[in-house]
């Protein structure tokens, strides 16, 4: 009985040297994931929860993860940490000296993200039906994705998008009051004089640009300001 609490004891002991868990994680992959997952959520962050790791395998020909007590960890790309991340994992065994063994990790952010609820054309102007809220992974960090569906009512696609993809943000423009072709409303003053016409425009108008317009009257094309939809105002002024 003594014989078997003893090596049930230095059993135990040699486990936690290991850095491995009885309770949890207890393979090489698990313990390296967990402390990779962790690792990339602080330098993120983030919660441990919002990051996921789908692969983890052996790097640079080995066969397998070894199991040992994890020292250090650093990506071999510092500021990469989402997509395929190569890892140095520093490892310490109990009758072996501390080695490096190269870890490659799939690894993404799950973050909730403005989705299309329905296939959105290029210049589609975007209403609240237009979106939802879905979770999505991330993997690379420079991509602009749509988080709150308050900041894109009334703005315009600049590309075709299908249901249920992401929205991103560099893809949106601000709709113009005018569309090329629209008849206006023409404006002049000049002292206490206001002149009013019918007119047509050449071009897209946003709120406070400068824009082409054809008099219907004259015949003649000037340059006039969007003061709102479907009104412009013909003056002195010069194009910007």
């Amino acid at each position: 009985m003594k014989t078997i609490f003893i090596i049930i004891f230095f059993s135990l002991s040699f486990f936690n040297f290991m850095g491995i868990a009885t309770a949890g994680a207890t393979t090489p992959h698990e313990v390296i994931s967990a402390r990779i997952n962790r690792y990339v959520a602080k330098a993120l962050s983030l919660q441990a929860s919002d990051i996921e790791i789908a692969e983890l395998k052996p790097a640079s020909g080995a066969r397998q993860l070894f199991p040992g007590k994890i020292t250090h960890i650093r990506p071999a790309k510092p500021g990469k940490l989402l997509g395929r991340v190569l890892f140095a994992v520093t490892t310490k065994q109990a009758r072996r000296n501390t080695f490096v063994q190269w870890v490659l990790a799939d690894i993404a952010r799950i973050q909730e993200v403005v989705v299309a609820t329905q296939s959105l054309k290029r210049h589609h102007v975007i209403t609240r039906g237009d979106l939802g809220i879905q979770k999505i992974r991330i993997q690379n960090r420079a991509i602009p994705y749509a988080t709150d569906p308050n900041h894109l009512l009334g703005l315009r696609m600049m590309r075709s998008i299908r249901m249920g993809r992401a929205i991103r943000t560099d893809r949106l423009e601000e709709a113009p009051v005018i569309l090329r072709g629209d008849r206006i409303t023409l404006s002049l003053r000049r002292g206490g004089l206001s002149i009013s016409t019918t007119g047509k425009a050449k071009e897209d108008g946003l709120q406070g640009a400068l824009i082409k317009v054809t008099n219907l009257d004259s015949r003649k094309t000037v340059i006039a300001k969007v003061i709102g939809p479907g009104h412009v105002r013909v003056g002195p002024m010069r194009r910007e």
